[in-house]
């Protein structure tokens, strides 16, 4: 019993040290500024032979990029909302405009939108923290 109240002091502290650790890790992971405008990956749209378009959205801590999409009318679209962090507070995307409700994965996460009439239709997080439109012309 003398031996485990001489290590005792140690024992503490290295406990502390791997939880204040720990949380420093996820807290300082999670507040990482995104790449530089400049550098960024916006939303590229890609003609896939004359069938389909592919569009694909960055979803970052602090919203989608681009926010605003625009389509082409009578052209099945596949929306690529790729996530770069697995942790993030956007969780999902969802719209009833679309009919749209995908949890996001990191990485790609596609949507196909088919036949769609003009006009502008909203998406947004699940906590509506987060918008964007798909404007189809």
């Amino acid at each position: 019993m003398k031996k485990f109240t001489s290590v005792w002091p140690a024992v503490s502290i290295g406990l502390i040290a791997v939880l204040f650790g720990g949380f420093a890790f996820f807290y300082i992971r999670d507040h990482m500024p995104d790449s530089p405008a400049d550098t960024a990956v916006f939303a590229e749209a890609q003609q896939q032979g004359a069938q389909s378009q592919v569009i694909t959205v960055d979803v970052r801590k602090d919203g989608f990029y681009p926010s605003n999409i625009e389509i082409q009318a009578g052209t099945p679209v596949q929306l690529n909302f790729k996530k770069a962090k697995g942790i993030s507070c956007i969780r999902d995307v969802a719209s009833t405009d679309l009919g749209m409700n995908v949890y996001l994965k990191k990485g790609d996460n596609y949507y196909t939108l088919d036949n769609l009439e003009p006009g502008t239709y909203e998406f947004h997080c699940g906590m509506y923290m987060y918008s964007g439109t798909v404007t189809v012309k």
